[in-house]
C-alpha cells in the first residue's frame, strides 16, 4: 500500500465516530424516560456521588443524562467539571449520544476540552474540563455523560445545585464520609 493511501486510511479511521455501546445506567434512563417534563431540554438524571477519605481527598463521580426536545435546549448537552490545578484533576470523562432513531455515538475523553476558567487572570489556577455534544444533538436524542474527578479538599464544603436552567426528572446526591466525620447541610 502506498504511503498516501495509508495516511488516507488513518485519517478516515480517526474521523469515523466511535460507536461504543452506552453504559447500562444510561440505557436504563433512556428506557424509563421518567416524567413528561416540558422544556427545550429535560434533565433525565443528574447523580453525583462524593466519597471523602480520612487524608482529605475527595473522589466525585457524576452521571448526567438529558433529552433534547427543541434546538433551543442544545446547550444542555454538555457536562463540565471545575477543578484547581495542582490539587485536583478530572480522571475520566466520557459521553454518549443516543439517537431517537436508535443509533448511538460515543464521545471519548479525547474530545473533552481543558481550559482556564478565567482567561484574563495570570495567577488563577482554576480550570474546567468540558465535554460538549451540543453541535451534534437533535430533537428526541439523549445525551449522557459520566465524569470522575479527584481533589484534595481545600475547603470542607461542597455546593450541590439540584436544578439549573432545565427541568429535572431525577437529581440525586450522595456523600460518603470516613468513620468519625460528620456532615451538616445548609440550604440556600
Amino acid at each position: 500500500m502506498s504511503r498516501v493511501a495509508g495516511l488516507l486510511l488513518l485519517a478516515l479511521a480517526v474521523a469515523v465516530p466511535s460507536t461504543a455501546a452506552p453504559p447500562q445506567w444510561l440505557r436504563a434512563v433512556v428506557a424509563a424516560q421518567r416524567g413528561n417534563l416540558s422544556g427545550a431540554a429535560v434533565v433525565l438524571q443528574d447523580e453525583i456521588d462524593v466519597t471523602a477519605t480520612a487524608d482529605g481527598r475527595v473522589r466525585t463521580v457524576r452521571r448526567y443524562a438529558i433529552r433534547l426536545n427543541d434546538r433551543e435546549g442544545r446547550t444542555a448537552a454538555r457536562i463540565r467539571e471545575v477543578y484547581i490545578a495542582g490539587s485536583g484533576r478530572v480522571t475520566d470523562l466520557r459521553g454518549w449520544l443516543i439517537r431517537a432513531s436508535g443509533g448511538a455515538r460515543d464521545f471519548d475523553g479525547d474530545r473533552a476540552l481543558d481550559v482556564a476558567m478565567v482567561d484574563n487572570d495570570v495567577y488563577n489556577e482554576v480550570r474546567v474540563r468540558v465535554l460538549d455534544a451540543s453541535s451534534e444533538i437533535q430533537a428526541g436524542d439523549v445525551f449522557g455523560a459520566e465524569m470522575e474527578s479527584e481533589e484534595r479538599l481545600l475547603f470542607a464544603q461542597l455546593g450541590w445545585p439540584l436544578q439549573e436552567r432545565w427541568p429535572v426528572s431525577l437529581a440525586r446526591r450522595r456523600l460518603t464520609l470516613p468513620s468519625g466525620w460528620t456532615a451538616r447541610s445548609v440550604t440556600f
